[in-house]
């Protein structure tokens, strides 16, 4: 049976961005990393609104909308059309966003550990690096994947000045009460064609080149982090243990392709291969992502390696010491 597409209730744009998630001013001193809430909804806020400034966003439009309305009545047709047409309303974030709408929907946000604190890193690392390039204080970066999402939003930034706008101004943050970031398809208006076509062909790919690296830079610095959590969800639950470690490999390996960040592949995705059901159960999926974790399963040599194997080791000795009294 093919699970249901997930619902997307969720708000095309968020109230205006928490003081948590906000860059401070130069000169306020040392650099702290941005909190990231353990409140799925909240982090959610905090994680559009970091692609909302950085480069921004695009409106839906009223022609688009409609045509995507009237074929929303189509069998089949209508909602492939629009995860394929729908504009990016959180820029370069979009299938980040529609991943972690995922995780919060399966539950995997806030009941799986690992899960929980891999994605954590994935909001506080660009939150933090965004902050250092406002304060200038890029310098105190201290990992990679901080390091690698100060040069996305060093590249982003290229983006936002081509608008005409300052990436560090009220505007663009959104920092108006009741207000959110500027949407690049307002500033889009004034923008000559010549400077479009640039914008399109140069400077985006160059922005979403730095996202992938971002991206799985911080994955590979989180896993370790992640380790006791990984150890907690494979005693708790070893097939979602596996299936969510080998996840994170083929990522891994698909951001090296730099592939498109923009649209709703992502909900395609969760509606042919990824599992609804947290924990896994193999049983309740459909062929297609029955096969599709079966797939991931067998290129992923990390869970075996780096989770299963040394956890039962750890819990096998302290049996064996228990027994021993």
């Amino acid at each position: 049976m093919i699970a249901a597409p997930i619902a997307t209730s969720t708000p095309r744009t968020p109230a205006a961005a928490t003081p948590h998630d906000q860059p401070v001013r130069p000169g306020l001193g040392e650099l702290e990393p941005v909190h990231v809430s353990d409140v799925p909804e909240e982090r959610f806020t905090q994680l559009v609104g970091f692609f909302h400034r950085n480069p921004g966003w695009m409106k839906t439009g009223p022609v688009g909308d409609a045509l995507r309305g009237a074929l929303d009545h189509v069998p089949g047709v209508g909602s492939a059309v629009r995860d394929l047409t729908e504009p990016a309303d959180v820029g370069y974030g979009q299938a980040i966003r529609d991943q972690t709408r995922w995780q919060i929907e399966t539950g995997r946000q806030p009941n799986n550990p690992w899960w929980l604190r891999m994605n954590r890193q994935l909001v506080q690392d660009p939150t933090t690096a965004e902050r250092a390039v406002r304060s200038g204080t890029v310098d105190q970066l201290e990992t990679k994947g901080q390091k690698a999402w100060a040069e996305y939003v060093r590249r982003s930034d290229l983006v936002t000045r081509a608008m005409g706008l300052d990436p560090g101004s009220d505007a663009v943050r959104g920092v108006t009460e009741g207000a959110e970031p500027i949407a690049l398809s307002d500033a889009w208006k004034s923008v000559n064609p010549i400077k479009r076509a640039y914008v399109n062909l140069v400077l985006k790919p160059y922005a979403r080149k730095a996202l992938w690296v971002a991206h799985r830079k911080t994955l590979e610095d989180a896993r370790p982090q992640a380790a006791e959590q990984a150890a907690v969800m494979h005693r708790r639950a070893p097939r979602e243990m596996e299936f969510s470690s080998a996840w994170a490999t083929v990522i891994g390996l698909w951001s090296h392709l730099s592939p498109p960040v923009t649209g709703h592949q992502s909900k395609i995705a969760q509606r042919w291969i990824l599992p609804f059901d947290h924990p896994i159960d193999h049983t309740k999926q459909s062929w297609s992502k029955r096969a599709f974790t079966k797939l991931i399963d067998w290129v992923d040599p990390l869970y075996e390696r780096q989770i299963a194997r040394p956890t039962d080791r750890a819990d096998a000795a302290a049996a064996a010491a228990a027994a021993h009294g």
